[in-house]
């Protein structure tokens, strides 16, 4: 998946470009270019920090900057505010110092839409906008413009030189000058998907495979989904949401691999970052509404789409997931609460009140950057008094040598208990490319041997990949190089 893994987007891609640091113990995303907010909601959670418990830092002046919703790009957030008009801002996320600001000609109410970035613009658009605008990075003044209808609920996603839309049409935009490489009719509130080889929309009744290069259609399959609808891609299978279900889908014909009724939903929270969230092996989908009148948190198996545990709150309303290692994060539209769930079995894991947050969080740089009604808020790793329940003491561990390795490495399974556990690796794109083993393990200390081969057998390229151990309740992810 290219831009916006992520989360992501698919409403929302992998970005293609990050730095990584890399260690033997865990993985951090450094300066990840969080295109079109998290790049979790996406395919793959690559950041595993912070976990809970968390505790709340950030400089006083960052505290008191509103945008909302909001990306991250080196070091800066990227996002806006409301109001007649619309204004795109950029913040330092440390000082909290803000770079520039752009009001969007045209525009008025919510914006409601999330900037894209690359190295030298910034995507933006807003509510009743009537073009497409690349701003300078560095100051935010104009590089050039496509007309074209509303950017509500419709982000822009960045897929190597060209950047793909839908407004009033889907676009293929050239990145270096903003022009038009081709239009595909389709006018609906919602975010492409990109893989390697095609774009994807859901909307308007339908899931839509196009060709990058030309816009040609490849499928099309019936969908749910008119306006917001969401799809998301992690290697051969599409995940969308489809009007009461979750299904999978095959990303070469649209042929259905599983559908998950939710019969119980009366819409999903799918307006600007979408309602799904993929990590490792879960995918999250979170309920704006469901009959009885309150949010709802879901996760399902991604393989198999079995409903794995459910969370409901107490009120309507909740927002994108975030998937950051073990946890999920989400927050509350009524409620303004931050909570945190454990990705595997749903337990509650920490629940922060009075900071009145919301929209998705995002992850970046060891911090999770949430919007709140009055400024952002950044946590931390650490103690803080209103975590409720302790984080369980690991009962794996993980450990592979060497590292770096070349064509052999030796892997170390520790167990404190009897009970299931898949070993698997993992590309930069969150895709499961090898199965070390998926069995029940006696407590104990358990060694495996693997010839960085995928599951076909094929030898791996040099490059980064990442080794997971997923039992009933716990997970640990190591960072591999290849050389």
């Amino acid at each position: 998946m290219k831009n916006a893994c992520a989360e992501t987007s698919r409403h929302c891609l992998i970005p293609t470009l990050f730095l990584l640091l890399i260690a033997s113990t865990t993985l951090t995303a450094q300066n990840w270019p969080m295109v079109n907010g998290n790049g979790t909601r996406t395919s793959c959670a690559a950041a595993l920090t912070p976990q809970p418990p968390l505790t709340e830092t950030g400089s006083a002046e960052l505290h008191q900057r509103v945008l909302f919703p909001f990306s991250y790009y080196r070091g800066v957030l990227y996002g806006g505010r409301d109001g007649e008009p619309n204004v795109a801002v950029a913040v330092d996320a440390t000082t909290g110092e803000e770079l520039w600001t752009f009001e969007i000609p045209g525009t008025r109410a919510s914006m409601n839409h999330v900037p894209a970035v690359t190295d030298d613009i910034v995507l933006c658009s807003g509510q009743h906008a009537t073009a497409l605008y690349a701003l300078n990075r560095t100051d935010g003044t104009v590089a050039w413009t496509v007309p074209m209808g509303s950017g509500y609920s419709c982000n822009a996603v960045i897929d190597g030189s060209s950047a793909f839309i839908t407004t009033d049409s889907l676009y293929r935009i050239a990145l270096s000058d903003g022009s038009v490489q081709w239009t595909f009719p389709f006018n609906q509130n919602t975010t492409p998907t990109i893989d390697e080889h095609a774009v994807y929309v859901n909307g308007d009744r339908k899931v839509f495979a196009l060709e990058k290069s030309t816009g040609a259609e490849i499928w099309n399959v019936p969908s749910r989904e008119g306006s917001y609808g969401q799809v998301i891609s992690e290697g051969e299978i599409l995940y969308a949401s489809n009007g009461n279900a979750i299904r999978a889908l095959r990303a070469s014909d649209g042929s259905e691999v599983w559908n998950t009724a939710l019969p119980d939903i009366v819409w999903f929270a799918g307006l600007t970052t979408g309602c799904i969230a993929l990590g490792g092996d879960v995918l999250c989908a979170a309920i704006w509404k469901d009959t009885s009148g309150t949010a709802v948190l879901v996760a399902l198996d991604k393989h198999t789409g079995a409903r794995l545990w459910t969370h409901r709150f107490a009120t309507e309303g909740m927002y994108t997931p975030t998937i950051v290692g073990n946890t999920v994060y989400v927050t509350g539209w009524q409620t303004r609460n931050l909570w945190g769930f454990d990705l595997l079995n749903g337990d509650m894991r920490c629940e922060i009140t009075g900071g009145s947050y919301w929209y998705q969080p995002v992850a970046a740089d060891g911090k999770l950057y949430v919007s709140s009604g009055i400024g952002i808020h950044v946590f931390e790793e650490g103690s803080t008094e209103v975590e409720r329940g302790a984080v369980r003491p690991s009962r794996l561990t993980l450990d592979i040598t060497p590292n770096p390795a070349r064509d052999h490495v030796r892997i170390q399974l520790r167990m404190e208990q009897r009970e299931s556990v898949h070993v698997s690796v993992h590309d930069l794109l969150g895709r499961e490319i090898a199965v070390i083993t998926d069995g029940i393990y006696d407590a104990g200390v358990h060694d495996f041997s693997w010839q960085t081969r995928n599951g076909r057998g094929d030898a791996l390229v040099p490059g980064i990949y990442f080794l997971t151990a997923r039992g009933r309740s716990q997970m640990q992810t190591r960072t591999l190089l290849l050389r």
